[in-house]
């Protein structure tokens, strides 16, 4: 019993990484989606954070998706 929480708890500190990745993939997706499919790639943890702050702001999507697009071509 001991073997199998110590087999599961490194499993379970292992995944950890690949969780926070797909997080952050997921928002860099939302905020290309956001951007008209421009590449978002070179944009730092810090910028996407800022995006993604837009995106769950009231303001209506045309506003959104317009604030997104300037903000990424502004830091290319």
């Amino acid at each position: 019993m001991k073997t199998l929480l110590s087999i599961s708890a490194i499993i379970a500190i292992s995944a950890m990484p690949a969780i926070a990745l797909t997080a952050e993939e997921t928002a860099r997706l939302k905020v290309q989606k956001y951007a008209h499919g421009a590449d978002v790639s070179s944009l730092s943890r810090t910028q996407i954070a800022a995006l993604m702050n837009v995106i769950g702001s009231e303001e209506g999507e045309s506003e959104k998706k317009e604030a997104v697009a300037s903000l990424v071509r502004a830091w290319k």
